[in-house]
């Protein structure tokens, strides 16, 4: 979901609570109610790492390749995801397997993963499991009104801004929109001494990902019939990926696809983030969902994903 820069303002309030012992972020909300298909966010927080890491060995067993003698074998499946994704060029059964203007982009792509795991290894904000405990405000400072989550073991709230001030926003909670899996964001914890410290937050949709995404996807998982839909293997951990490549900078931004036929043209899901890999290269290799359905795509290396046939 497209980052949400919260107001400067006491507005944005945040404060440190106790880690998750497995989760290096601070959890919010995050029982057993928040599961996804069966999966706590211990799983899926260590599943979205595990993704980083798998995507990045499939990146250098690419670079690493001398040549690429089958068009059914593993690098090439390999070459033909990342080319789906981020549209480099490979060759069969020359020596070079990847020219070298596409080299460097594979080795930006791998290298931008590693930027993930930078950020997961340490506990660098908050990860927000439910909207379920979110409520809704108009007292100050909020008059002009805003959801709000009390923070673990205290009663400094944490508001989300990007509703502030919407008609009809108490209707409208974080997570009411079925199409949004998460949200990244920024929020201010007020110190002691009446300065103001600027952190980090993601919310995880759960709602929105049960009994459609999988909860996570391990390594060397099968996945079902002849050319399946990776649409059909998007996960929960796929998702706080997606979140941590805006984590780590704005440049990853939710990239709009040019000359789209669609009334939405934001590259989400797997045939518009392969037309923004098509039409614009460039903007995909900064777009967090080609990341996430290539690190999902990754963990099934017997599979031949099929590319869209249409713009749909």
């Amino acid at each position: 979901m497209r980052p949400v820069t919260l107001c400067k303002s006491l507005a944005g309030f945040l404060a440190f609570g106790q880690c998750h012992a497995a989760v290096t972020w601070t959890t919010i909300g995050c029982g057993a109610n928040a599961q996804v298909d069966g999966k706590d966010i211990t799983q899926m927080w260590n599943n979205a790492v595990d993704l980083s890491s798998n995507a990045q060995s499939k990146l250098d067993n690419l670079l690493n390749a001398i040549t690429i003698h089958s068009r059914e074998g593993p690098i090439a499946r390999i070459a033909s995801h990342v080319r789906n994704m981020f549209a480099i060029e490979y060759r069969f059964d020359r020596l070079g397997a990847i020219p070298s203007g596409s080299r460097g982009d594979v080795r930006t792509i791998r290298d931008n993963y590693k930027l993930v795991d930078e950020q997961m290894k340490a506990n660098n904000g908050y990860i927000i499991c439910s909207d379920a405990d979110f409520k809704f405000t108009d007292d100050e400072p909020v008059s002009s009104g805003a959801w709000y989550v009390n923070l673990p073991g205290t009663e400094t709230r944490m508001y989300l801004t990007s509703y502030m001030g919407l008609e009809n926003g108490e209707n409208n909670k974080p997570c009411s929109d079925p199409t949004i899996m998460g949200k990244t964001f920024k929020g201010l914890q007020t110190l002691p001494d009446g300065a103001l410290k600027e952190h980090q937050a993601i919310l995880l949709c759960d709602n929105n990902h049960r009994g459609r995404k999988k909860g996570t996807l391990e390594r060397n998982f099968v996945a079902a019939g002849a050319n399946p839909n990776p649409n059909e293997y998007g996960s929960a951990s796929g998702t706080i990926l997606h979140e941590m490549f805006h984590v780590v900078s704005n440049r990853f931004s939710d990239k709009d696809i040019p000359n789209s036929p669609q009334t939405e043209n934001v590259a989400y899901m797997y045939n518009p983030c392969y037309w923004l890999a098509m039409e614009n290269p460039v903007a995909a290799i900064e777009n967090p969902d080609n990341y996430r359905i290539l690190a999902e795509m990754l963990m099934s290396p017997s599979t031949s994903w099929a590319p869209p046939d249409d713009r749909t």
